[in-house]
């Protein structure tokens, strides 16, 4: 009994633990390998009955039996035992399950699975409700760790209960369920009366005697087992020393054999050494021929291409000088064109010279009446001012009809239109070929003339067209007046004037023609010229006989 107490309290605590979950078992199952796991955790690993499962720690291949794997029992005490022990050396303070007057406890009831103090002990003790209670109550004075052992704490527990009926005490053991604990109803009527019952006391003690036996057959291999490692190291030993002579035997035949082939290596170099001078001398032979060859047809061909080149030579010389010739005349040609050019460019630039002092005379002229207006209407407000500031009757009624005589004329003046005031300031346009452009637009598009908006609204005629310094002038009737019109190489009207013609004058008598660069005549009556002034917009009538 001693021995087996000092074996339990040597155990190491990780031999409680299960080696998936790494916590202390719960409810073992043990495989037919020894090995034991929690059935939670080996739950997911388990498939159907038949099927086999390898081992997480040996992996050994088992076949999941139809029942389940067995309930370690044996491994389910140690449990017990270590924590009534540890619970027993606890510093915590122990209260009594069947009161709560706080005494100390005096003893423990495996039937309660709790402490009890020295009141609740005694009502255990002698009270008939619980005297099935009696067998399993432990006094814990004088209790050490010698004199706790683990046969006599299952003498305390309460018998096993039966699997089917768990109110019922287990009087039978099932061997053929893998010694389940079962009633006697079970046995005589239930599912097991088929099967190898056995009185669980019996069963124990046969079953001791085998493992005793297996115990020492297995015990007279000891001194074999324990021999192995020794024999291992000889079979090493022996190894190695087998390996070193047969490494030596190899050695030795690879290095004739690789003397051999050495030697066969050198006749094949010395042979492709031959037969390589031989192919070289060849090689070179050849090429010496027709390197000479060669250099025959490279002769006749340097000949040929020198003949051909000459010849080509010849004929490109002929071609440049007429390339030349053609050259020489087309420059030529340009050259003259470009005279020409430049006696129109000074032509142009004289036009507009002219053009320049004509505006320039213009505006002088302008300049000179409006000055004259300036001072007539300085005059004539200080005059006016002057009068209106006396308030002198007789000077009043004297001097201001003649005052208001000179403003009407003044106005007059002052209001006059001048058509060509708003382009004194520009500059005449001068295209090198307007001149050209011009007579052949109005050549080729008489109709564009006749299509300006200002002469299909208002139904005028064209009686005659003149070409007149960059400007094309049109005259014609207009109802019962008669039109001078100036427009743009463009069909645009630059000026406008309308005056009374005579009544007997047919529309086709009316003519105009060039008189200068800046006028022209026009006729209007039997015996009557108008000359036209193109810049000023204005008109001088004149009498045959005059």
């Amino acid at each position: 009994m001693a021995s087996n107490t000092t074996v339990l309290n040597d155990i190491d605590e990780n031999f409680l633990l299960c080696s998936i979950c790494l916590e202390q078992f719960k409810d073992p199952k043990l495989l037919p390998c020894l090995h034991r796991f929690c059935t939670a955790c080996l739950e997911p690993l388990i498939g159907k009955a038949g099927e086999k499962l390898k081992c997480p720690l040996c992996q050994q291949s088992i076949v999941v039996p139809e029942d389940g794997f067995k309930t370690d029992f044996y491994v389910n005490s140690i449990i017990e035992y270590v924590h009534f022990k540890k619970s027993l050396k606890s510093e915590i303070i122990k209260k009594c399950y069947g009161c709560t007057l706080d005494l100390a406890v005096t003893a423990y009831c495996f039937k309660c699975n709790d402490f009890l103090c020295q009141n609740c002990r005694d009502f255990h003790m002698k009270n008939n409700i619980v005297k099935e209670h009696r067998p399993h109550v432990l006094e814990l004075c004088n209790v050490a760790d010698s004199n706790l052992s683990m046969a006599k704490l299952d003498s305390l527990k309460d018998a096993p209960k039966c699997h089917t009926h768990p109110e019922k005490v287990a009087e039978l053991c099932c061997k053929s369920c893998h010694s389940l604990p079962i009633c006697m109803v079970c046995g005589a009527f239930g599912e097991h009366k088929a099967h190898d019952l056995q009185e669980v006391t019996s069963l124990a003690n046969s079953e001791r005697k085998l493992l005793a036996d297996s115990l020492g057959t297995l015990m007279e291999l000891k001194e074999k087992v324990y021999d192995m490692p020794r024999v291992m190291s000889e079979k090493r030993t022996q190894l190695e020393d087998n390996t070193r002579g047969q490494e030596q035997v190899i050695k030795s035949q690879f290095e004739k054999e690789q003397m051999q082939i050495n030697r066969e290596i050198d006749k094949l170099k010395n042979d492709f050494k031959m037969q390589k001078d031989t192919q070289t001398a060849i090689l070179q032979k050849e090429i010496s021929d027709n390197k000479k060859e060669l250099e025959e047809k490279i002769q006749m061909l340097v000949v040929q291409h020198e003949k051909v080149c000459a010849e080509k030579t010849r004929s490109t010389d002929k071609q440049i000088k007429k390339f030349q010739k053609a050259n020489e005349a087309e420059i030529a040609k340009r050259c003259q064109q470009l005279e020409s050019l430049q006696s129109l460019l000074d032509e142009k630039t004289k036009l507009v010279k002219v053009h320049q002092k004509q505006s320039h005379n213009n505006i002088r002229e302008l300049s000179d009446y409006y000055d004259n207006i300036i001072k007539r209407f300085q005059n004539l407000t200080f005059t006016a001012s002057s009068i209106l500031t006396t308030k002198h009757d007789w000077t009043s009624v004297q001097s201001i009809p003649d005052v208001i005589a000179a403003i009407d004329p003044l106005i007059a003046d002052t209001e006059r239109q001048f058509p060509s005031f708003e382009t004194l300031g520009e500059v005449i346009q001068v295209d090198l070929d307007a001149k050209e452009a011009i007579r052949e637009g109005i050549k080729e598009k008489e109709m564009s003339v006749i299509q300006i908006e200002g002469f299909h609204r208002k139904c005028h005629s064209i009686q005659c067209i003149r070409y007149c310094k960059d400007a094309v002038i049109v005259t014609g009737k207009a109802e019962r007046q008669m039109h001078i019109t100036t427009l743009s190489a463009q069909g645009k009207i630059l000026h406008q004037s309308y005056f009374d013609i005579y009544d007997k004058i047919k529309s086709t008598s009316i003519c105009c023609d060039v008189l200068s660069e800046d006028s022209i005549v026009v006729v209007s009556g039997p015996s009557k010229i108008a000359i036209y002034d193109l810049f000023m917009g204005t008109r001088c009538t004149k009498l045959m006989k005059d």
